[in-house]
């Protein structure tokens, strides 16, 4: 009888993040060890409720607005046989509806905290409060009723500043599937960029995410302005922000060196005809994005947390061992940052740091690390 897991999140690919593609790796992963899995994320308009994909069968709740997805997520979850001997959850929502269907062991794998994700909530409408507050409450139960991991030691201080260190926390190394995110040769480079109607002779910078302000993706657009004509930068994803991006573009004349790409479901294929990736957020916990794009080839640029104020990531912790796989800037100014990713640009990694990295990420030593000796 194969052993079976449950994967929670509220969302799921076709929706591509960095929690999104942890799921899909740890079911794959999960699935080709021979384990049954079952993943309950949200519906969407471009989804189905059940369908069978990565080697799991996804279940889907209805998503609508208000509260009611909570209870419509309780129902769903709840259908399914509690036989599970692995339950995996990467939202304090979805944790808490555990805990009430008295599911055991919930592994709570923290995406980011809450209070200092949404900080920008806080100063927003009354709904946007109110969501603010509801959020961290949620939260911080989920911390005290789970089993926790975490990507960084700055997500782990984070926590202990809502709950306090009596609780246990495991820090894990998150993985990286190497049969996406791998480096292509100069000719394949070239296909790419031609398929996507790209110059074929440009330097091209990439900053994927969200369009939301944590990702800081204004102060990228404004660097711009100081690099050679034949630097141009990617923006590819989707957010509020997004109308905002454009006028910075028309602001600081640089239409001709800033494109905007819809969210992708194939991100792979943007860190492989880029030059560089720079990771421009002032808050990120961990950061998957980092770990696809050096496995990419790319060389990061990114601000430093020890330097530059108001900057919150967990960029230095991920490279502390591998110094020639990143590029710190030290100031917020645009100036500075179009200087660094100029010089990123020329910049070569060490094999052997290269090398040890790409062996220390792996979803099977993440399984080893929650599961025990039982995986």
């Amino acid at each position: 009888m194969k052993r079976k897991a449950l994967l929670l999140n509220t969302s799921f690919y076709p929706n591509i993040g960095g929690v999104e593609n942890s799921l899909r790796s740890i079911a794959e992963e999960l699935s080709n060890e021979g384990w049954h899995v079952d993943i309950v994320t949200a519906l969407t308009i471009e989804t189905e409720p059940a369908e069978k994909l990565f080697g799991a069968n996804i279940y889907r709740y209805k998503s609508s607005g208000g509260g009611t997805y909570v209870y419509n997520a309780y129902r769903l979850i709840k259908s399914l046989e509690n036989e599970y001997e692995l339950v995996i959850c990467r939202h304090h929502v979805l944790a808490i509806v555990l805990k009430l269907l008295k599911f055991k062991n919930i592994k709570y794998i923290v995406p980011g905290v809450y209070k200092y994700q949404n900080i920008r909530e806080k100063s927003l409408s009354l709904r946007s409060k109110l969501k603010y507050r509801f959020n961290m409450t949620i939260q911080g139960l989920a911390f005290r009723c789970s089993e926790l991991f975490v990507f960084s030691d700055s997500m782990k201080l984070q926590i202990e500043s809502i709950i306090g260190s009596n609780y246990h926390m495991t820090k894990i190394n998150p993985g990286v599937d190497d049969k996406r995110f791998f480096q292509k040769n100069k000719e394949e480079i070239i296909a790419l960029r031609e398929e996507l109607s790209l110059d074929v002779d440009k330097k091209y910078i990439l900053g994927l995410g969200r369009f939301v302000d944590v990702k800081n993706f204004e102060v990228l657009i404004k660097a711009m302005s100081y690099t050679p004509d034949d630097f141009s930068l990617l923006l590819v994803g989707d957010g509020y922000l997004k109308e905002k991006y454009q006028s910075l573009i028309e602001e600081y004349a640089v239409s001709n060196k800033v494109i905007i790409k819809p969210s992708t479901k194939t991100p792979e294929k943007y860190y492989q005809l880029c030059d560089v990736f720079c990771l421009s957020s002032i808050y990120e916990p961990f950061g998957q994005v980092l770990l696809e794009a050096t496995f990419s080839g790319l060389p990061i640029v990114a601000f430093d947390n020890q330097s530059c104020d108001g900057v919150d990531t967990a960029t230095r912790e991920i490279y502390e061992n591998y110094p020639s796989l990143v590029n710190f800037c030290h100031s917020m100014d645009p100036e500075s940052l179009s200087k660094q990713l100029i010089l990123s640009t020329k910049a070569e990694f060490n094999k052997i740091e290269f090398n040890d990295f790409v062996l220390s990420k792996s979803w099977d030593g993440l399984l080893k690390k929650v599961l025990g000796e039982e995986f």
